[in-house]
């Protein structure tokens, strides 16, 4: 059974990672996340997801690696999905879909890097709240911290 959301394509618009020399692979790391989300003007079912993830040293921490990358991705809400459910859809799967994307570059990138693999951890995306978009000045998405381990 396909999932009512389907990625059409991504593309990140930013790669950056960096080898702290002092760095220590396994200690603590900060990890950021920025999203925001976008309905097509002419296809309420085609939505453009923004991800964006970066990671640092804690002060107490000399991580071995600092970066960042950010993904665009293009996805559909299949026919017969509620349309007031279709924000909720996209702010959970698709941006765990797109920072999976991510996960996986950074991965890829650190292997072949100074002090080896250093993977992201598996973090939990939240549908949007309803009372944010009728505060002023809000953009829908979010910040989010979390400390974790590098592996």
């Amino acid at each position: 059974m396909l999932s009512p959301l389907q990625l059409r394509g991504h593309r990140f618009t930013q790669l950056h990672l960096e080898a702290i020399a002092k760095g220590v692979p396994g200690e603590e790391a900060d990890v950021e996340t920025k999203l925001s989300w976008a309905r097509h003007k002419n296809n309420p079912r085609e939505w453009k997801v923004d991800l964006k993830v970066t990671f640092e040293p804690t002060k107490e921490h000399n991580l071995a690696y600092r970066g960042c990358a950010e993904v665009i991705g293009f996805f559909e809400v299949m026919d017969g999905w509620p349309d007031e459910d279709c924000e909720g859809l996209i702010a959970v799967n698709g941006a765990s879909l797109l920072y999976g994307a991510i996960r996986e570059m950074i991965m890829m990138m650190s292997a072949r890097s100074s002090h080896g693999e250093f993977l992201l951890p598996t973090l939990r995306f939240y549908p949007p709240d309803p009372t944010a978009s009728k505060k002023a000045g809000k953009a829908p998405g979010k910040t989010a911290r979390k400390r974790t381990k590098s592996s």
